[in-house]
């Protein structure tokens, strides 16, 4: 460690572009180049502390004011940036999950919001966000605020048991690390949770520190073995290659949007399974730094590594907001011309703002001044929705706002999770998620609305049996043979019983309305994606007759789907629900003399 470790620096070299080509969609694991870094973190901090707390020397809140000031300038200049294009051109309910991720990253806290919110880093709506990477940040702070303090207490008992206090530091680490691991592997937690919480993480950054241990009692031949050195480093590189390169472009988005609605899980088609390949890639990183430097040497890699954290703040932004204003894919053009920006924008902010930054009491209160200045303009927008202009094409106008008025329409059908009333009218249950909440609406908004009595189930069990006797339809979100046999056993003989069909306007409306200003801005159609094509072909052939395709009423003849109704407003806001001029173009569009054929008064009002 008195040596500085130059082959530590091709290492993050490494993982860095490992990362970002992940983010372009070109190597489906090089999200493992974030393990990397959570190791090489934990080999460096861990050391650090331990020797400053056995010398007496460690000061806590120094250290954490280092360490934020460290990685707070570039946050808040990022938020800075992402907040101003946002509110150039973002849509106000795109613009409302920025604010508030904007928020959590000046708070370190991104990971716990995307846990909350998103669960899923795999999802593709991550792309479009500008600042959903610096879950990554958040876990490193937690680890910053929580290691010393357990250095500390293995000071305390090995002063207490009169112990060495190295041995009572590593089984502490040890014993950690095997629970976090353990907790990593347990199938009863959520891939979401395991992937942002730092209780599921820690384990990658104390091995870190355990390898740290090791090395320092080590004989010096071991170290230096320059065999086990390229072997490690190699075996790294074949993980995060071989098999994984991304051929079809396509075919790696789509590999990675799961329909909703859908019986398929999230694959990603590589060789070995998530957890394997962390393990396995982990294992060989700490080989790897585990050996003495051996003269391993490449100037490029090293020079990409030590910009490392630069390359990490800016890459994502740059490349979320082309998707979200431009398109998804990235041209041969496109690629190099973002790489160059990326690897310009990183050196200027490592050049001059990661070296020029002085660590005293100025810099501190500066980026706290600008954090709280920032964080205030960002809630206040939060409150107002992300609302910051009239857009007409959501009915949307600043001077009508409030705080989550973007789900409140879709959310409304929740007030129907009430049985039946005592009346004549058309007893309609709709069952399922918020798709089925969606044909809700959409009945809602149609002519026979005042003919109908409404209940809503977000899914069923057997104390709506009662409600069930009643139903005369039953429109239900999902796949036929999901339908429990309770439920066709307490239906009246003559209820019938409808599939709603899925649906999908993109993963973004950011593309379409950049191009407000453009002549055929209102002609705008997007392609569907294969999987939703797909899950909508297997619900219409499971439920045949009885399916309500909502693909093919919005489809064009090159088999595209419409954006905008027919007035001229979008009829989806997030590409997955309705808007209410959504609701009302379905209502138009959908047959429901064919569907509800024999209730006399349904027919009055239709005629």
């Amino acid at each position: 460690m008195k040596k500085y470790r130059r082959d530590l620096d091709i290492l993050k070299g490494i993982a860095i572009l490992a990362v970002v080509i992940y983010h372009m969609g070109f190597l489906k694991s090089g999200y493992l180049g974030v393990d990397i870094f959570l190791l090489i973190n934990g080999f460096f901090v861990i050391p650090s502390i331990y020797n400053k707390v056995k010398n007496n020397e460690f000061k806590y809140f120094d250290f954490l004011k280092n360490k934020y000031i460290r990685l707070a300038p570039l946050v808040i200049m990022a938020c800075i940036i992402v907040m101003i294009i946002g509110f150039i051109g973002m849509l106000p309910d795109d613009y409302e999950n920025l604010t508030q991720s904007v928020i959590a990253s000046l708070g370190f806290s991104q990971n716990i919001l995307s846990a909350i919110t998103t669960k899923d880093y795999w999802n593709i709506i991550n792309e479009y966000k500008p600042l959903m990477h610096f879950w990554y940040i958040g876990i490193l702070m937690e680890f910053y605020i929580v290691i010393p303090l357990i250095i500390y207490l293995a000071k305390k008992i090995s002063e207490k048991c009169n112990k060495d206090f190295k041995n009572i530091t590593i089984a502490i680490l040890a014993i950690l690390t095997v629970i976090s691991f353990i907790l990593f592997l347990l199938p009863t937690f959520s891939d979401g949770n395991k992937f942002y919480y730092i209780f599921f993480r820690i384990w990658e950054l104390l091995l870190g520190g355990i390898i740290y241990f090791i090395l320092d009692s080590t004989e010096n031949k071991i170290r230096k073995n320059k065999i086990a050195k390229y072997t490690s480093i190699c075996i790294i590189l074949i993980i995060l290659l071989l098999g994984t390169i991304n051929t079809n472009y396509n075919t790696f988005w789509e590999d990675r949007i799961v329909p909703i609605g859908s019986k398929q899980v999230y694959n990603s088609n590589l060789i070995l399974p998530n957890n394997i390949a962390i393990i396995i890639t982990l294992l060989f990183s700490g080989s790897f730094i585990f050996r003495d430097r051996c003269e391993f040497k490449c100037n490029i890699l090293e020079k990409i590594g030590k910009m490392s954290y630069s390359i990490f703040v800016w890459h994502q932004p740059i490349l979320a907001f082309y998707r979200y204003f431009v398109e998804y894919k990235l041209s041969l053009t496109t690629t190099i011309i973002y790489i160059l920006i990326v690897l310009l924008i990183s050196y200027a902010s490592y050049r001059f703002i990661e070296q020029k930054l002085k660590n005293n009491k100025k810099t501190l209160l500066s980026c706290i001044v600008l954090t709280v200045i920032i964080a205030i303009v960002a809630f206040i927008i939060y409150l107002n929705a992300g609302v910051v202009r009239n857009v007409p094409e959501l009915d949307i106008n600043k001077d009508s706002v409030h705080y989550k008025m973007h789900a409140e329409y879709v959310d409304r059908v929740y007030k129907y999770d009430s049985d039946f009333k005592k009346s004549e009218k058309i007893k309609i249950l709709v069952v399922g998620n918020s798709f089925a909440r969606d044909f809700a609406n959409i009945l809602l908004e149609s002519k026979i609305s005042e003919n109908i009595d409404l209940s809503y189930a977000y899914s069923l069990n057997t104390s709506y049996i009662e409600r069930l006797k009643k139903c005369d339809y039953i429109f239900y979100f999902g796949y036929k043979s999901d339908i429990q046999g309770y439920v066709w056993e307490n239906i009246k003989e003559d209820c019938t019983v409808y599939g709603i069909g899925t649906k999908n306007f993109g993963e973004s409306n950011g593309a379409i309305y950049s191009k407000r200003f453009c002549e055929n801005y209102f002609e705008q159609t997007i392609k569907l994606n294969e999987s939703y094509k797909n899950l909508n072909r297997d619900l219409k052939d499971e439920w045949k007759d009885q399916y309500i395709d909502l693909i093919s009423l919005v489809q064009n003849q090159k088999g595209e789907i419409k954006v905008f109704t027919d007035e001229n407003k979008f009829i989806s806001q997030d590409c997955h629900h309705l808007t209410k001029a959504g609701a009302k173009y379905y209502s138009k569009l959908i047959n429901f003399e064919k569907i509800i054929i024999d209730k006399n008064k349904i027919k009055e009002v239709l005629i």
